[in-house]
């Protein structure tokens, strides 16, 4: 209720606020380079990797690994084109950026990703479940401590991959699953 009471520039300035506070308040050379390797664990490539590695195990659904990540990326660039919200470097003083991003910053594709991955994973491994979703919400603040999102970008990225997890879930993937050995475990 506090956040849908406030008016957008209150909204605003408190990301920003934030924001600064977990990119340069928190900032040190350990956590520089730990949040740079979290932050690429919310690749596309990584959970594509995670997902042809269960496969070739098969325990996933490859139908359900690609249509997750396809309709997560259309979601996530349709949105950025829509906003084409700038990146906290561009727009604030004293942001250190660790690594380079050059398209708009809402929402996070990494942590819309990294959320889309633990919904899925947890439910074909469902005693990972703290795991995956400690390692979605790790990557989600690292792009934050890396400089290329504000939080607002990722607590909608993290929404969108939860909704689009579980939208994947409910698709009716259990008879090529069934036929093809990719049943949950």
């Amino acid at each position: 209720m506090f956040i849908i009471d406030m008016p957008i520039t209150q909204i605003l300035n408190f990301d920003q606020e934030l924001m600064k506070l977990i990119n340069t308040g928190m900032s040190n050379p350990f956590f520089d380079q730990l949040m740079i390797f979290i932050t690429h664990l919310g690749s596309p490539y990584f959970w594509l990797l995670v997902g042809l590695t269960l496969l070739i195990k098969k325990k996933v659904s490859a139908i359900g690994i690609a249509i997750g990540l396809a309709v997560n990326a259309v979601a996530s660039l349709g949105i950025k084109a829509l906003f084409m919200r700038s990146r906290p470097g561009d727009v604030l003083e004293g942001i250190k950026t660790l690594v380079v991003e050059t398209d708009s910053s809402f929402p996070s594709a990494h942590t819309s990703t990294a959320f889309l991955g633990a919904v899925v994973l947890s439910y074909y491994y469902p005693k990972g479940k703290p795991f995956f979703y400690g390692l979605a919400a790790l990557i989600a603040v690292s792009r934050i401590y890396v400089g290329v999102h504000f939080p607002l970008d990722v607590i909608v990225g993290a929404v969108l991959g939860l909704l689009v997890g579980k939208w994947v879930l409910t698709l009716p993937l259990t008879k090529y699953s069934k036929k093809y050995g990719f049943t949950r475990k």
